[in-house]
């Protein structure tokens, strides 16, 4: 894990620019990477996309269905071999990696059908000939995924996204074939401009729609940041985000679930993950029956401390499932975790570690997870407070 995160710092330092990284942080997903889905997957470790990357920076406009990207810069994803990482942590920490594509593209004014309008150009480093790349010849942009599928219209909101994923860490695969949603670890940090959501907040306001401003308490402007290595989460949000990763379904509750609260949920076993998502390691399931068992629950405004809810989140422990903590405009959130049940015992009994200690479920402000929980009203619980 140490050495992940070096990774992800020196990414950090390469983009000069604030990143955090977290699949499951509720901006992060492989399309806006212009990956696919499953490329990462463990299954196939040197299995690799051309213009798909590890490390993005990208700016456009529209929404999740109509969009055009302007300009973008990113790192080719690389296989799984173990020998050529994009990261090299020796000798130098921190060193930039032995060898890398970096391609810059833009497209000021495609009509997001004609390929030919997007223009790519590749720069190719080694490490081991360090000599100026030569000026690229431009080729068509062709992504596999995520390319424009519009005209340009920043009327219609522009969106800065910089995403990255664990990738970078000498070229890992190790997300499930099962549920083919992109690497265990990664993420992105988002600035969004919608116009439309002042007249969307504005209407909300003058109909005294509570949740609606709770959920959405700031219009025209919207950002988030998160942080996530091997099932341990941290995410800061400015509005609600309906999924913590891509793919993902809605929790059996249908309520939009916060990702911090731990009630009904039952966690996938300790070994269970993406290289580990058979029956052996998972329960006597497969890894997608836990994900479609508690689903995608959703990012509330505020700061959040969680489990990964992705099965092949990868936990390191020694807890697991760690303590959750929000703090935000939905309320509050504190504890549970290590009460948590997998085939009726704790799990963190099995890593050596006894239960935590926390507050009867059935107390005042404790859920059945045994956390402290005290809500605001983002979907409609001031109905049933105790």
């Amino acid at each position: 894990m140490a050495t992940r995160f070096l990774g992800f710092a020196a990414a950090l330092l390469l983009a000069g620019t604030p990143l955090a990284f977290a699949v499951s942080d509720g901006n992060y997903d492989p399309a806006k990477q212009h990956c696919t889905g499953d490329v990462d997957n463990s299954d196939a470790p040197t299995r690799t996309e051309l213009h798909c990357y590890s490390f993005i920076l990208t700016v456009r406009d529209g929404n999740a269905t109509q969009y055009h990207e302007y300009f973008g810069i990113g790192l080719q994803q690389q296989p799984d071999t173990g020998k050529n990482p994009l990261i090299d942590l020796n000798p130098a920490p921190l060193s930039i990696g032995k060898k890398q594509d970096v391609d810059v593209w833009y497209d000021p004014a495609g009509n997001g059908t004609d390929p030919k309008s997007c223009q790519l150009y590749r720069f190719s480093f080694d490490a081991g000939n360090p000599q100026p790349p030569s000026p690229p010849a431009p080729v068509d942009c062709n992504f596999i995924a995520g390319g424009s599928n519009a005209a340009p219209n920043p009327g219609a909101g522009l969106h800065l996204y910089l995403g990255a994923d664990d990738n970078t860490d000498a070229g890992e695969h190790d997300s499930s074939n099962f549920v083919n949603n992109g690497p265990s670890d990664g993420g992105s940090t988002v600035l969004n401009l919608d116009p439309a959501s002042l007249m969307t907040w504005m209407a909300r306001a003058m109909a005294q729609d509570v949740p609606g401003l709770l959920t959405h308490p700031l219009p025209l402007v919207d950002g988030g940041i998160g942080a996530c290595a091997d099932g341990f989460c941290m995410s800061v949000q400015t509005t609600k985000r309906d999924q913590a990763y891509a793919g993902g379904t809605a929790p059996p509750s249908g309520n939009g679930q916060d990702v911090a609260n731990y009630q009904g949920r039952q966690w996938d076993p300790y070994n269970c993950a993406g290289p580990t998502d058979g029956t052996a390691d998972c329960g006597g399931h497969t890894l997608d029956y836990w994900n479609n068992l508690n689903g995608d629950p959703a990012m509330e405004p505020g700061v959040q401390i969680y489990e990964d809810p992705d099965a092949q989140g990868s936990p390191a422990g020694p807890v697991y499932p760690i303590p959750a903590l929000y703090v935000g405009t939905c309320g509050v959130i504190i504890g549970g975790g290590a009460l948590s049940t997998d085939g009726g015992a704790p799990q963190n009994q099995s890593l050596g570690f006894p239960p935590t200690p926390a507050p009867a479920p059935g107390a005042p402000y404790v859920n059945d997870a045994g956390q402290f929980v005290i809500p605001t009203d983002c979907h409609g619980e001031q109905t049933g407070l105790p």
